[in-house]
């Protein structure tokens, strides 16, 4: 399932907006305008606070504060209150009840194979996770090189540290770490440009929503 700027606002709009604590004051007077070329420039303090979809989409947004890897973790907290919301004001037997409608409006902006019936079991399912269970990782700094290609023009891309994204998925899918995320591994060689690589730069929604 693939959703875009304006479904995101109004799943979160549905639900009565959600509930976030902010770790760093964000600001960013770079945010682009949703409707043309322009700035649309974005202060959020920190703290805990209630977002609607619209501001709740511009912090899961926003790069000119911190990196892209502090921007995932953003996106992932963001998911995760969603499903807090939901859960904890029992409000699925609501939405369930409004989800022919609210998929009508949504059509042209939600992209999926599943049939309605199998999205509200999905949802059903989600909420008798239990929240213990629920596991998340993020790539971050520590876990990549970054790296000029030999190329014209030259490329800024980030190659992965092998052993750490092994470390990351050992953790993330087994019970019993491998080994501790944080250790401190030799410094790989220059990689060539035919090197695995994940290039710096953004890929849109699609590929945050992949990453969570």
């Amino acid at each position: 399932m693939r959703f875009n700027f304006d479904s995101f606002e109004k799943v979160i709009d549905a639900i009565g907006g959600v509930d976030l604590c902010v770790a760093e004051t964000i600001d960013d007077p770079l945010y682009p305008a949703f409707d043309n070329y322009g700035y649309d420039p974005l202060h959020i303090d920190k703290g805990c606070q209630h977002m609607a979809g619209a501001l709740a989409l511009k912090y899961a947004r926003t790069r000119h504060t911190g990196t892209d890897f502090d921007r995932a973790k953003r996106q992932q907290q963001v998911i995760l209150a969603v499903r807090d919301k939901v859960t904890k004001q029992n409000l699925l037997p609501q939405l369930v009840a409004q989800a022919p409608a609210l998929l009508d409006e949504l059509q042209k902006s939600v992209r999926t194979n599943l049939s309605l019936d199998q999205m509200v079991q999905l949802a059903k399912l989600a909420t008798q996770v239990d929240p213990g269970s629920i596991k998340q990782a993020t790539i971050d700094e520590n876990m990549v090189v970054a790296y000029n290609t030999p190329t014209n023009p030259p490329q800024n891309v980030l190659v992965p540290i092998r052993e750490k994204f092994r470390g990351l998925r050992d953790q993330f899918f087994n019970s019993v770490p491998a080994s501790p995320i944080g250790t401190t591994l030799p410094r790989p060689p220059a990689p060539r440009a035919s090197a695995w690589r994940m290039e710096r730069r953004s890929t849109g929604w699609r590929r945050a929503l992949a990453i969570a």
